[in-house]
């Protein structure tokens, strides 16, 4: 996006500059040509003219760079892993949400070819990643990674999420 906005303001600046300068030119040499005074007199300032037509470009390009926002990348945790750091096993009960509604198990790891009894894996036969989440009220949820909404509330052998 920066290098984008950069170029394009150049572009700009330089097509608005050139066009100033060749207006000014032919106002100052006539049709027929430009003496030796105008090499004396007119190219100094002319070229004294570009020079701080350029400070003045590279000022603004600096302050558009500053202003623009730059993409940062936003840290993923690990596949398999929650956003805590703790390993994805299946069975674990988990909330997707802030409300007691959003809880559910974890029902099939596609990536360790893992599936939970009583879960049919034809219903996400297709993903090779990630993990799968049965809610409440049965329907299955897919994850490619844990984000910060997904906690850990217990382990499949009873275990709270603090003790594993």
């Amino acid at each position: 996006m920066r290098v984008i906005a950069f170029l394009a303001f150049w572009i700009g600046w330089l097509i608005v500059g050139y066009g100033a300068f060749w207006e000014w030119f032919k106002g100052v040499c006539p049709v027929g040509g430009c003496s030796g005074l105008f090499v004396l007199i007119y190219l100094p300032s002319i070229l004294v003219g570009l020079f701080v037509w350029a400070i003045l470009g590279v000022t603004l390009s600096i302050v558009i760079i500053a202003v623009l926002p730059s993409r940062r990348p936003v840290p993923i945790p690990p596949e398999g892993r929650y956003s805590t750091g703790q390993e994805i096993q299946l069975g674990d009960r988990v909330r997707m949400g802030t409300s007691p509604e959003t809880e559910g198990d974890v029902v099939h790891l596609p990536a360790r070819g893992q599936v939970q009894s009583g879960y049919d894996p034809s219903k996400s036969s297709q993903l090779a990643v990630g993990f799968v989440v049965r809610g409440r009220d049965g329907e299955l949820h897919h994850y490619l990674v844990a984000n910060p909404h997904v906690v850990l509330l217990a382990r499949s052998g009873g275990a709270t999420a603090g003790e594993s």
